[in-house]
């Protein structure tokens, strides 16, 4: 087995070859910039991988600078292995604070970009500041061109529609952490919802089906800060959501993530998931996965002890045919009892197979080295029912607050991971 490890803004390679992993290859972005936020969003997909930027200023050539307006670059994988950057990709309708590239996403020969700042319609007309958006850019001859512009229906100031995306089959989940929410005949404001698409056999168009929202809506709840939808099964994070599955024992920002499913055509809810023994400002629900019937779900925020650092949790769900129960004990932050410190473990979470792949871009100093934040990514195996650690996966060289393992991406033998 061959497991290629990429980080952006410093891209580095290493292949794994039994247990140990050896780097390969390392790129730089180019014409990078420290305020950039390299690495905020990636997705790779054979031969292919694309980094959002949504903190680039810059257009195509480097030039006409807009605080904020994003972009994303597309790396492809060449004959000899190496991967390169090929193209820079930018909306139709850049603005200044439009955060194009906040969430990436590959799917067959299309690439889905999201602006959560975008201020303009479908056709770039009638501005709404922040009401978001997604560009959808199609493949032809190695070259991605932009073909589609989504906004959601109803938008209004502030929605930031974009904060969260993801694909299975014929079906695009789309969530905006701040959107209006609908309570019977109440508007909640800056709730959180999704937004369901099901993509048209005939002529390939993603149509809008439906809008999901937390059951019980409240201002802030940052219901949709991510998403995760897997054939019948949609998750969505709320990581300030303060009350457990029965409404009440508030506790700020203790978090939750909420379970939907597929049923003859409508996505209904079914199961609001918490962690036992939640705290104050957990963040639980901050990154959500879910593959195979098996919901991941991180919680960076939480602490071991109170004031102990933010050592972080993550937790792995399964359906016993009736609910969701956790599978086992949650998993720790390995480098907790070592390092008393923040890990910030479980700020980004994917299955990939067998393997669970967990970030802690906080993790510091397991070499012993003096270096702080350098991050990790641990990789946990299924042994039986059980997720156990089988490695720690290090970039080389570790450098100071690169925070590794921010963001992560697996397609087949190959992982991405982002650091800022």
């Amino acid at each position: 087995m061959r497991l290629i490890l990429f980080v952006f803004s410093v891209l580095y390679c290493l292949s794994f070859f039994g247990q140990a992993y050896n780097q390969v290859q390392k790129v730089v972005a180019q014409n990078r910039s420290s305020v950039d936020g390299v690495g905020i969003a990636i997705d790779v997909l054979g031969d292919y991988c694309l980094v959002g930027v949504p903190g680039d200023e810059e257009d195509e050539n480097e030039l006409n600078p807009l605080d904020s307006a994003g972009s994303a670059f597309v790396l492809q994988r060449q004959n000899d292995g190496q991967w390169l950057q090929t193209q820079k990709l930018l909306p139709s309708n850049r603005s200044a604070e439009g955060s194009f590239g906040a969430r990436v996403l590959l799917n067959d020969n299309f690439a889905y970009i999201t602006a959560p700042g975008d201020s303009t319609d479908s056709i770039g007309n009638n501005p709404m500041f922040a009401s978001g958006a997604l560009y959808i850019y199609e493949r032809t001859g190695g070259l991605y061109t932009e073909t589609r512009k989504i906004v959601p229906q109803n938008r209004h100031p502030d929605l930031q529609y974009g904060t969260g995306l993801d694909i299975s089959g014929d079906w695009m989940a789309v969530a905006a952490s701040r959107a209006d929410a609908q309570l019977g005949m109440n508007m909640i404001s800056n709730a959180g919802a999704v937004y369901l698409y099901k993509k048209n056999a005939v002529n390939g168009e993603w149509e809008f089906q439906q809008i999901v929202y937390d059951p019980v809506p409240r201002l802030g709840d940052d219901f949709g800060v991510d998403v995760s939808i897997d054939n019948d099964l949609l998750v969505v994070g709320a990581r300030r959501e303060d009350y457990d599955e029965t409404e009440s024992n508030p506790l700020s920002n203790a978090g939750a993530a909420y379970v939907y499913r597929l049923n003859a055509g409508v996505w209904n809810f079914e199961q609001k998931l918490v962690e036992a023994g939640r705290s104050d400002g957990d963040s639980f629900g901050f990154v959500v996965d879910v593959l195979d019937n098996k919901i991941g779900v991180g919680a960076p925020d939480k602490q071991v002890a109170t004031g102990s650092g933010s050592q972080g949790f993550a937790y792995v769900y399964a359906f016993n045919g009736t609910s969701w129960v956790l599978s086992q004990p949650r998993l720790e932050y390995p480098n907790s009892n070592v390092f008393f410190a923040s890990g910030a473990f479980g700020f980004s979470l994917e299955f990939n197979n067998n393997s669970l792949f967990v970030g802690a871009p906080a993790d510091s100093n397991p070499l012993g080295d003096g270096t702080i934040a350098t991050g990790s990514v641990f990789k946990f195996d299924l042994v039986g029912s059980t997720y156990l650690l089988d490695t720690e996966i290090l970039a080389t060289p570790r450098n100071n607050q690169s925070v590794f393992g921010s963001y992560i991406s697996l397609d087949s033998n190959k992982l991405f991971v982002g650091a800022l």
